[in-house]
């Protein structure tokens, strides 16, 4: 069912550091025009102007923005004030009823959507606020995939350093967050330095971080294998940068694991649902 019309269409041209603001009346015509700062300040004294204007009923109120999320719409959505997105394709095709020029113009850029959401209601998508378990849920998504993308960009960076001057040691693991191959680079971390590790020395890193897959003798003679005949600086500079990688591979793994366990937790919360107090479970209660 379509909304009913409203008093007041807004359009917001989101910035980083400025938003675009423009206000219309149900026949098109122009009530306010304002630039509005990205701080707690100016967005709650821009929320108060329009509750004014609204009289004190947000349901008055009208907002298209071009983004579901964000600190803009999580204010406007906690004055309850209704808000509604549109897919970019189709909010192009409304800047060109205006203009066809390319340029950026952040007054227009405001009114388009403005204009267009009092025309075109039916168009718009209104957004709904989440539960706080999803937000959260959706957060620690974000975080986990972003120390995920970090990692693999990280080890495929010491994977090439190696590969550079090292090949032999990427013969003893898949990943460079493998904590015993970055044990063993922390010890020697050139060929030659490799060369001189007694196997007893492997052995006990070996049980240290319990590997079973290959034993001291394996990876003492994968160590020893012949150097590639590289120029000394080249191989102490490689060096030097896998050991200022190390650390920071080693911190996003371990954060990694964190994000993975606090995410499981999360999971966790929202899969068992809410007592009855009854003491009996649901039906359909899931077990982790």
């Amino acid at each position: 069912m379509t909304d009913q019309p409203r008093d007041f269409p807004v359009g917001i041209d989101w910035g980083h550091e400025t938003h675009a603001i423009c206000v219309i009346d149900q026949k098109g015509a122009m009530i306010e025009q304002r630039a509005v700062r990205h701080s707690g300040e100016s967005l709650a004294e821009f929320i108060a102007w329009l509750l004014g204007l609204a009289q004190g009923e947000p349901q008055r109120v009208a907002i298209a923005i071009e983004r579901p999320n964000g600190p803009v719409v999580e204010s406007l959505m906690a004055f309850q004030l209704p808000t509604f997105v549109i897919n970019p394709k189709q909010r192009d095709r409304f800047r060109d009823r205006h203009s066809v020029a390319g340029a950026k113009d952040d007054r227009r850029d405001a009114f388009v959507p403005a204009d267009s959401l009092r025309a075109d209601r039916d168009v718009f998508r209104k957004v709904t606020a989440a539960e706080p378990a999803i937000v959260e849920l959706r957060d620690c998504l974000r975080i986990d995939e972003e120390f995920r993308d970090e990692e693999v960009r990280l080890n495929n960076r010491l994977f090439d350093l190696l590969t550079r001057y090292f090949p032999q040691m990427n013969e003893l693991t898949a990943t460079g967050s493998d904590p015993f191959v970055g044990a063993l680079l922390q010890r020697a971390a050139t060929p030659q330095q490799a060369r001189k590790f007694r196997c007893s020395t492997i052995a006990k890193l070996l049980k240290q971080h319990r590997i079973r897959r290959f034993d001291a003798d394996h990876v003492a003679v994968v160590l020893r294998q012949l150097a590639l005949p590289l120029d000394e600086a080249t191989i102490t500079a490689a060096a030097r940068h896998v050991l200022l990688l190390l650390p920071r591979l080693k911190l996003v793994h371990q954060q990694r694991k964190q994000s993975t366990v606090h995410l499981d937790a999360v999971l966790g919360a929202l899969l068992v649902p809410e007592s009855d107090g009854s003491g009996a479970e649901p039906e359909g209660t899931f077990h982790r």
